[in-house]
């Protein structure tokens, strides 16, 4: 069973029945649910298998997975009632990784037989239409998440380091580049008085480890949400 927090005061899992479903914190009481019978694809029953949720509780992507790991893969989004904003359909194993605080841009991952080697290849998704804005061709992951996503960032640990990607307010890549040999290990927040003002705001915090083995080493870097 999957569970994630979605905003202050839900929480949001797919079941052993492969439901999607969200309640309430306080008393447990299911707010709505979806079920895998309303995705189904030439009489084959889908499966939930991901779910990213906001920060703020306002939309969810699910992702539906249809026959074996690189079969064919639908991402759809939802607002906090369960109402379906946009859906998309793609050959391949498309996996939602983030999304950015300001509920703009989707992150995903996909891998399908039809890329040689099968890489995954990065997607930026606007989460209004549900229309891809670009794509980056290649991309070799450590993992199946995003490390950390902010309104102009996306950081995503990848074979050779950290790939670091900006985006403007449009969601259009202005830049990229690669933080060699160095992973991100932990992702926090912390609150930080400013010298200046005395007044007290959030920064993330970065554990980074460079080498591998009883070579690594760590140090902490920290920058604004």
């Amino acid at each position: 069973m999957r569970v994630r927090e979605w905003g202050l005061d839900r929480l949001v899992f797919v079941d052993h029945r492969s439901v999607l479903m969200v309640t309430e914190l306080a008393s447990g009481k299911t707010l709505w649910k979806q079920s895998p019978e309303s995705w189904i694809e030439n009489d084959i029953q889908g499966y939930f298998v991901n779910i990213v949720p906001s920060r703020d509780g306002s939309i969810l992507v699910a992702a539906m997975s249809y026959g074996d790991r690189y079969g064919f893969r639908e991402i759809r989004g939802f607002d906090q009632d369960g109402v379906m904003l946009w859906n998309r359909r793609s050959v391949g194993r498309e996996i939602p990784l983030g999304i950015t605080p300001d509920n703009r841009f989707l992150a995903s991952i996909t891998t399908s037989k039809d890329i040689e080697p099968p890489f995954p290849v990065l997607k930026l998704t606007n989460m209004t239409t549900g229309s891809v804005v670009w794509t980056i061709q290649q991309v070799k992951l450590l993992g199946e998440s995003a490390v950390y996503m902010n309104n102009r960032m996306i950081f995503l640990s990848c074979a050779d380091g950290t790939l670091a990607i900006a985006i403007d307010s449009a969601g259009h890549l202005v830049n990229q580049f690669l933080l060699a040999d160095k992973y991100i290990s932990y992702y926090g927040f912390r609150s930080e008085t400013q010298p200046t003002s005395g007044q007290n705001a959030q920064r993330v915090v970065f554990l980074l480890r460079e080498g591998y083995g009883k070579h690594s080493t760590f140090h902490i870097e920290t920058m604004d949400p």
